[in-house]
């Protein structure tokens, strides 16, 4: 028993550690965009189409409240 409530452990710090990369991620691609020139990817500041949305983030601390409220949708 003890076996697999390790195994459940390992799990819930597999998936935060994944959460917590995304988010990173997702934050460097909300604040700077990516190496392209055009992107079309909704949260990337390179999409000429969602520029004008993902400009409301006046500062870092709104993008992170953006963030933690899209992780706790999923």
């Amino acid at each position: 028993m003890g076996e697999k409530k390790q195994g459940e452990e390992d799990l819930v710090v597999k998936r935060k550690k994944h959460l917590q990369k995304c988010a990173v991620l997702l934050f460097k691609q909300i604040k700077n965009g990516c190496n392209k020139d055009i992107c079309f990817n909704t949260y990337c500041q390179k999409n000429p189409y969602c520029k004008e949305e993902l400009s409301r983030f006046k500062d870092d601390k709104q993008i992170l409240g953006h963030l933690y409220k899209m992780l706790l949708e999923t």
